[in-house]
């Protein structure tokens, strides 16, 4: 596998560390709101992207896990950065980051990343249309395998 294709993973990775570094600071720039309101849409906005982005890198690059194994696996790592930021923000700090959104956010980008799938059979990506309508081969026997548990 060459290097250009894991290069996809470099915007959410860059997009973490600015949110773990600059998490502090974000209350700093309320121009004049409420610091949870503006803290609130940044860290949505930014944790829904790198979840997102996080989520299309793997399905791009890695191959063969289900979207729920993806999904839990993201979610557990993102949910890991936003609990060392509240760690972090804890033990050197007297402002507190809510981590409410954080979490909103990493939803939202999974949410988002799912889209596609919702369509079902009739996304020519992910549906069935992405198989043949006929049998390749004729002249071999049909085979039909049941669950013996249909009614």
């Amino acid at each position: 596998m060459s290097i250009t294709r894991w290069l996809i993973w470099f915007p959410p990775v860059v997009l973490l560390v600015v949110a773990m570094i600059f998490a502090p600071c974000w209350g700093l720039v309320a121009f004049h709101l409420p610091h949870t309101i503006v803290y609130g849409f940044i860290a949505i906005l930014i944790y829904a992207l790198t979840s997102y982005l996080m989520d299309l890198a793997w399905r791009l690059t890695i191959k063969g896990h289900p979207t729920y194994k993806r999904h839990l696996a993201i979610f557990g790592l993102l949910l890991l950065c936003i609990a060392a930021e509240e760690l972090y923000l804890l033990l050197t700090s007297d402002m507190r980051s809510d981590w409410l959104p954080s979490i909103v956010g990493v939803i939202v980008g999974l949410s988002i990343s799912s889209l596609p799938f919702t369509l079902g059979s009739r996304n020519p990506t992910y549906g069935w249309t992405l198989g043949l309508n006929k049998r390749r081969d004729l002249s071999r026997r049909l085979v039909i395998a049941a669950d013996f548990h249909w009614k």
